[in-house]
C-alpha cells in the first residue's frame, strides 16, 4: 500500500477507535506500508502498527498522537516478526502503564530500524524504543522522550549503530531479568549519547558472569546529568570510546568532542522547577578545522577550535 502524495497527503485518522495497521497473517518484507501518516489511534498494543507472526516492511511514514493501553503506542512486533521500518518518524505517543515500552516494542525476532527519527514520546517504562529480542537500530535519531531513549530487556544480541541518543530522561538502560532471562551480548557501536536528564548508559544485569557482557565501541558518552555510565557488576566492556570524567578500556579518553552545537535542557526562566524545562536540540556532528559540510544552512563551513 503506498500513497500518491507522502505521509503529509495521506492521512489515516482513527479518532481513537481502532488502530492502524494490522498484520497478523504471515505476511514478509514484500507487504508495504509506505508513505502514511497514522494519527489518532487507541489500541490495547501496537496502536498505529500491531505485526504479529509477520514482518512487513514500513517506509516513509510519520506515526503520532496515538495511544496505546499496554505497550506500543506507535508500531509493536511480536512473536516471529522481523519487520523492517525505514525513514519514519515516530513521535508525541503516550503509554498509559507505567512499565511497557512506549513508541515502539520490539518483542517479535529480528527487526530494523533506520533511519528514523523517535522524538517526543511519553509514558511506559522506555518511552523511544523497548526492545525484548534481537533488533537493530541503525542511523536514528532518538531525542526529548520522557524515559529511557532506548531500553533493552531480556534481549538476545541485539544492536545499537550510529545513532544520536540526547535529551532523554536516561540514554540506553540495559537489564535482565534475574532468574528468567538476561541481556545476551549486546552491541552499542558509533553512538553519541549526550544530554540525557538522569545517565547516558546504564547497565544493571544479575547473572553477568556466565553471559557476553555489553561492548561498546567508538561512541560518545557526554554531558548526560547525574551519571555517564552505570555499571552495577563491572561487567562492561567499552573500547575507543570518549567519556566525560573518563571510564577503563583500551583506547578510551576524556576530551571535549567539539560538537558543532550542543544541545541543552531550557528552564523556561524557573531554574528551581525542573519539571517545566524543555530540550533543544543541537547539531553534534564534530568542529573541523578544515572545511565541513553544514547540513543545516547548507553550506561549507569551518569551525574555531
Amino acid at each position: 500500500v503506498r500513497s500518491k502524495n507522502g505521509p503529509q497527503g495521506c492521512i489515516i485518522d482513527c479518532n481513537y477507535c481502532s488502530r492502524g495497521f494490522y498484520f497478523h497473517s504471515g505476511e514478509d518484507v514484500n507487504s508495504v506500508v509506505d508513505g502514511f501518516s497514522i494519527v489518532n489511534v487507541y489500541a490495547d498494543y501496537g496502536a498505529g502498527i500491531y505485526c504479529r507472526d509477520s514482518s512487513p516492511t514500513i517506509l516513509n511514514c510519520i506515526i503520532t498522537d496515538n495511544i496505546a493501553k499496554y505497550a506500543g503506542s506507535d508500531i509493536s512486533c511480536w512473536w516471529d516478526s522481523n519487520s523492517r521500518i525505514n525513514n519514519c518518524i515516530i513521535s508525541d505517543n503516550f503509554v498509559q502503564h507505567n512499565n511497557s515500552a512506549c513508541a515502539i516494542q520490539l518483542a517479535g525476532g529480528d527487526e530494523m530500524i533506520t533511519n528514523s527519527e523517535i522524538t517526543g514520546n511519553y509514558g511506559g517504562g522506555s518511552a523511544g524504543i523497548g526492545i525484548y529480542d534481537s533488533a537493530i537500530v541503525r542511523n536514528c535519531n532518538i531525542r526529548n522522550n520522557e524515559g529511557q531513549g532506548i531500553q533493552l530487556v531480556c534481549s538476545e544480541y541485539p544492536s545499537i549503530e550510529n545513532c544520536i541518543i540526547s535529551g532523554n530522561l536516561g540514554g540506553i538502560y540495559l537489564l535482565g531479568n534475574g532468574s528468567r532471562c538476561t541481556t545476551l551480548n549486546p552491541k552499542i557501536t558509533n553512538c553519541v549519547i549526550t544530554g540525557n536528564r538522569f545517565y547516558g548508559l546504564y547497565w544493571t544485569e544479575e547473572y553477568h558472569n556466565d553471559y557476553p557482557a555489553p561492548l561498546v565501541e567508538n561512541c560518545i558518552i557526554w554531558d548526560n546529568f547525574n551519571y555517564q555510565v552505570v555499571d552495577d557488576f563491572n561487567a562492561l566492556t567499552m573500547v575507543y570510546s570518549n567519556v566525560a570524567a573518563g571510564w577503563p578500556g583500551v583506547g578510551n579518553i576524556d576530551a571535549d568532542p567539539c560538537f558543532v552545537e550542543p544541545g541543552y535542557w531550557d528552564p523556561k526562566g524557573t531554574l528551581a522547577d525542573a519539571n517545566d524545562d524543555f530540550w533543544v536540540d543541537g547539531d553534534y556532528h564534530l568542529k573541523s578545522r578544515g572545511w565541513r559540510w553544514d547540513a543545516q544552512r547548507k553550506i561549507w563551513t569551518w569551525d574555531t577550535v
